[in-house]
């Protein structure tokens, strides 16, 4: 290698964000900036008015025949990678690109129009060789309006994602139709009983309408790009899930916040299982948006769209999750979850719809993705002593939620440790919902080593809150001994929250319980910049009142006396070069400190 291509590598190397969990357990990618572009067309441009995105802005392009090139796309070995690329287009029509790999055109991409609001993202994927070393991914505009905005591209690479693996079992030969009429259920569920250890269960061209399928061990769910698999209206299809004969979570029927977990309904599931992939690049639809879902029903009687327990080395990768009438994806005790490119849409009907809920697992990474949903968007949670460990979220964009956009708990038994949620663009958008970063730590949990860096903000009720309540909610599993807890050693970083839209202000806060003070501690604000937190209160309020159990949303403690933060039972809790203002005028001093 000469010396001009080795700066060249190192160059190139450089500009690239690369995403790993510890132990090298993430999925094998890197992602690049949208305006850290190589090379680019009269007609493109970088902008940032359309505000969040990840990183510094995204790339317009604007007219035909407008191109964007990445020179800079290195991978140490030659094979086949999923590019995914995350765009924006509310033009009500496709703007459609030519997509060019090292100089050969490959494939036009259709960049179809999912949204009406340019902020809100959506990823295409789609599979491609690269070579060995240096290669050039090139976008060119092929209507007359242009192309789509593009906030950044992704390279992954696992084994099994680019296509089915093993023995191929196609639905159709098991009876099912892909008409979108037929219950095709007992031929999917035929196929992955059929399915032989690494082989996959695939659908392709075709709507099949389906009720529950559980599957197995050492086995691809291949939903084909010309398939999806749709729930059909009709609870009698989704049996109650029995409990794990492990079972030793707290998510048992009436409490609040959790309920029923094991007693839950789903529409795709595996308990239990290993080596488990769900990929192909197709739709999981829910069709969730009907009357008997109606969100006044009871949880326990909407299915999730999908649902993982008690597995581990899953993948769950190049999938649409949509319409589902109840949770979209849960994780639920296990180790090595690995999700890439997918995209989460529950836009319409109902609440109590969360994203992405995180429970008691370790090794979870979560990339390059998208997720609009009617309730909390990416929600931690522990109901056994196992609790969420080395958790990685990166490059997400969460499209609206009428929930919290982060949100760790309710339940919170378990520790939650070394988990790192980085490059997320979180926009409210008419969906100013709840809290943009709660840690609720309610049920004696430590948490420790959290960091949420680069993160981008756009309307939200409120900012921040942390509780540290030491047990005080006490919701732990049958006969096991209550917790006091910690909250301790959490870094926010890079952080720029735009226009909150309630004046309640922004809660960190231990607990005073009788004659003991468990303090929140070690908490550090570096360059976080909030503007603007909403004022207008004349009066500075009365000290709020002590934690009394209640479900703890940002507001359990009304219109707190600071209108940016208020500080309460702590110690150690650090501003940096950070930033906050208020819009209108307001009475509350900014920060607000009390032993």
């Amino acid at each position: 290698m000469n010396f001009k291509l080795i700066v060249f590598v190192i160059l190139s190397t450089l500009s690239l964000k690369k995403v790993s969990a510890q132990d090298g357990k993430a999925f094998n990618t890197s992602y690049y900036e949208g305006e850290n572009f190589t090379d680019k067309s009269f007609g493109c441009k970088i902008d940032s008015s359309n505000f969040p995105y990840v990183g510094s802005g995204y790339l317009v392009m604007e007219g035909k025949g407008s191109y964007v090139e990445w020179n800079n796309i290195y991978n140490a070995t030659a094979g086949d990678y999923t590019l995914l690329i995350k765009y924006a287009n509310a033009s009500g029509t496709n703007r459609s690109c030519k997509l060019i790999v090292n100089g050969i055109a490959f494939k036009d991409l259709d960049f179809t129009s999912h949204f009406e609001d340019w902020h809100y993202y959506w990823v295409e994927r789609i599979t491609i060789h690269l070579n060995a070393g240096i290669n050039t991914i090139r976008l060119l505009a092929t209507t007359s309006i242009g192309g789509p905005n593009i906030d950044n591209i992704a390279v992954s690479n696992d084994n099994g994602l680019c296509g089915p693996t093993g023995s191929k079992y196609h639905v159709k030969d098991y009876g099912a139709k892909g008409d979108g009429k037929t219950n095709d259920t007992q031929a999917i569920q035929a196929a992955v009983d059929a399915c032989s250890d690494g082989g996959s269960v695939i659908l392709s061209d075709g709507t099949y309408m389906s009720g529950q399928i559980k599957l197995k061990s050492n086995m691809t769910l291949w939903v084909d790009r010309s398939a999806i698999l749709k729930g059909i209206q009709d609870n009698s299809m989704y049996p109650a899930i029995e409990p794990h004969a492990d079972n030793a979570n707290v998510w048992l029927p009436g409490i609040l916040g959790g309920g029923g977990w094991e007693l839950k309904e789903a529409f795709v599931y595996a308990e239990g299982a290993h080596n488990l992939t769900i990929a192909g690049g197709g739709i999981i639809d829910g069709n969730g948006d009907c009357p008997i879902w109606d969100h006044t029903k009871d949880e326990t009687l909407r299915p999730m769209a999908l649902y993982v327990a008690y597995s581990n080395n899953v993948k769950v990768a190049n999938i649409d999750i949509v319409n589902s009438a109840m949770w979209n994806f849960v994780i639920l005790e296990c180790d090595t979850v690995r999700v890439d490119g997918i995209n989460i849409n529950t836009s319409t009907y109902g609440v109590n719809k969360d994203g992405i809920d995180i429970c008691d697992s370790h090794e979870v990474s979560i990339t390059n993705s998208t997720i609009l949903c009617q309730d909390d968007a990416i929600c931690p949670k522990s109901g056994s002593a196992k609790g969420v460990h080395n958790m990685r979220i990166n490059n997400i964009t969460i499209n609206g939620t009428t929930g919290n956009k982060i949100k760790f708990g309710t339940l919170t038994y378990g520790a939650f440790t070394n988990c790192l949620l980085q490059d997320i663009a979180i926009n409210g958008s008419g969906r100013s919902g709840l809290c943009a970063i709660s840690l609720q730590g309610l049920d004696g949990a430590n948490f420790s080593n959290i960091t949420f860096d680069k993160i981008n903000l756009q309307t939200s009720a409120n900012a921040f809150f942390l509780l540290h309540a030491a047990g005080k909610r006490g919701h732990r599993p049958k006969n096991a001994p209550s917790r006091i807890g910690s909250i301790s050693n959490i870094q926010f970083s890079n952080l720029d929250f735009r226009n909150i839209t309630e004046n309640v202000g922004s809660c960190i806060s231990g607990i005073k319980l009788e004659a003991s003070i468990y303090k929140i501690k070690d908490i550090t604000f570096n360059n976080v910049k909030v503007h603007s937190f909403k004022g207008g209160v004349t009066s500075i309020p009365k000290t709020p009142n002590e934690y009394n159990g209640n479900y703890p949303e940002y507001s359990v403690f009304g219109i707190l006396p600071a209108w940016g933060y208020y500080i309460r039972y702590a110690e150690r809790i650090n501003f940096i070069n950070s930033s906050q203002t208020v819009i209108p005028t307001d009475k509350r001093p900014a920060i607000v400190r009390v032993e």
